[in-house]
């Protein structure tokens, strides 16, 4: 069951906006009824969860906080266009409790042995190529030429997230409309993060240990060489998002790559990184179609000017704010107030968010808001925890000279993957991205969950 976590929750098209988005698509739907018959298999799991006195506790404190924060900005507020209203806000803190909660247990139900973890990461691996395949190098070919269109347009009708109101599909998908590819997502931006917290982790701690995902055992050279080429064909397909989260995956991933890799490994990184830099440097001054793209979106990128004020305004909303945040969903009629005058000389400013709300563009800006200190910074002590524990016991393998084996080299494998996980997830969170999505939240547990499960295993094989 464990193989089916990932595809599964690629599929984030909402089929109802009157609820919170994570409970009203596909995953949501399969991941409750999975809990259920998974949980009906271990009846042990119904009448004892063995949820700790402290998680039970930080879920209390989130609705009380929350209800408190939510109340206060309505009664500030009113029915402002920039807030989501009161029950809206409620429904939606509920639902994203219980989103968490479902995540973690599908994922805590499934993967139960060894071989579940090794199930889920070549399920990854298999969705990433029949992903690439059938949707994403379609919307490449569709978005620079009038060929494909009707098959992105198709799969953009039945699977495609989109926001409601805006004109990103008129022609019948975000990649034909827009030039950029997007996945299932509503735009560019959600499709490098969900690359780049899903796939680039394993990917890159793959290629770095030469791990093999498909036979016991170290991998063969044909198995590294086409490691190698999807973790450059992944990164290469970024490109066509056109984003700039898509060029921070992709810078983050060669220093996480360099980070992991051996000392062998990392000569051959740095000549190749090198040879990269300076054949970018050449076809930025002589390919046009090139130096047009990196100057749109990155170098000379115009239209920050509703990221970086709405940032500010974020920050600043938080030092008013600090402890409880001012509610979920509510940051809008905050952001109009806080943001800085020059940022609201645009377009899209005028037009769109002083509208229909003011979204939030920064995740770190969006959490510390929203939500406050108090129940932003327990789950960051929480993962500091899991950080620590992985290092111990990375330390207490190498003292006691334990001979590598299967377990072992699936520990290192999945602790690095985790520690490139962390990494690209708290980077990003400068930018914005899905971080509250199925795809988001499975991966954070498979990493918590398998890693806790391969300590025991070692433990055992170690007494």
């Amino acid at each position: 069951m464990s193989g089916i976590l990932i595809p599964v929750s690629l599929f984030t098209k909402v089929f109802s906006y009157g609820l919170p988005g994570t409970i009203a698509g596909l995953p949501f739907i399969v991941f409750f009824i999975l809990v259920l018959f998974q949980a009906s298999q271990r009846t042990d799991t119904l009448v004892k969860p063995h949820i700790p006195t402290a998680t039970l506790f930080y879920v209390l404190l989130i609705f009380v906080l929350q209800f408190w924060a939510i109340g206060r900005s309505y009664e500030i507020f009113g029915d402002s266009i920039q807030g989501i209203g009161v029950s809206t806000s409620f429904v939606d803190i509920i639902g994203l409790v219980v989103t968490v909660i479902i995540a973690y247990y599908a994922v805590k139900l499934t993967v139960v042995t060894e071989a579940n973890i090794v199930t889920f990461i070549r399920s990854t691996i298999i969705t990433l190529i029949v992903f690439e395949i059938l949707v994403l190098i379609p919307q490449i070919i569709a978005s620079v030429s009038p060929h494909m269109h009707a098959w992105v347009n198709l799969l953009g009708s039945l699977f495609e997230k989109r926001w409601h109101g805006r004109n990103f599909y008129d022609n019948g998908s975000y990649s034909t409309t827009m030039g950029r590819i997007n996945g299932f997502e509503a735009e560019a931006g959600y499709l490098a993060g969900q690359i780049g917290l899903v796939f680039v982790p394993i990917l890159v701690s793959g290629v770095a240990n030469h791990f093999s995902f498909w036979k016991n055992g170290k991998e063969t050279k044909r198995q590294y060489v086409g490691g190698v080429f999807l973790l450059v064909l992944t990164l290469a397909i970024l490109f066509f998002a056109k984003t700039t989260t898509g060029f921070v995956v992709i810078g983050l991933s060669a220093v996480m790559l360099f980070w992991k890799a051996n000392g062998r490994d990392k000569k051959i990184l740095l000549l190749l990184c090198l040879v990269g830099l300076v054949s970018l440097a050449i076809a930025y001054i002589f390919v046009s179609p090139l130096r047009h793209l990196l100057n749109q979106y990155l170098f000379q990128k115009s239209g920050t000017e509703n990221r970086a004020g709405g940032t500010i305004a974020l920050l600043k909303t938080f030092v008013d704010h600090p402890f409880i945040g001012v509610g979920n969903g509510w940051a809008g009629p905050y952001l109009v107030n806080n943001a800085p005058a020059w940022s609201k000389n645009n377009w899209e400013y005028i037009y769109v968010y002083s509208v229909s709300g003011y979204p939030v563009l920064s995740v770190w800006g969006g959490w510390l808001a929203q939500y406050g200190l108090l129940l932003v910074a327990i789950p960051l002590v929480y993962l500091g925890r899991q950080v620590k524990s992985i290092i111990s016991f990375k330390k207490e393998l190498k003292l006691n000279n334990v001979q590598n084996n299967r377990s072992i080299a699936l520990y290192v494998f999945l602790t690095d993957a985790f520690e490139i996980f962390l990494v690209m997830f708290f980077a990003l969170a400068f930018l914005v991205f899905s971080w509250s999505e199925y795809y988001i939240l499975v991966s954070l547990f498979f990493y918590i969950v398998g890693i806790k499960l391969l300590q025991k295993t070692i433990k055992k094989e170690m007494l």
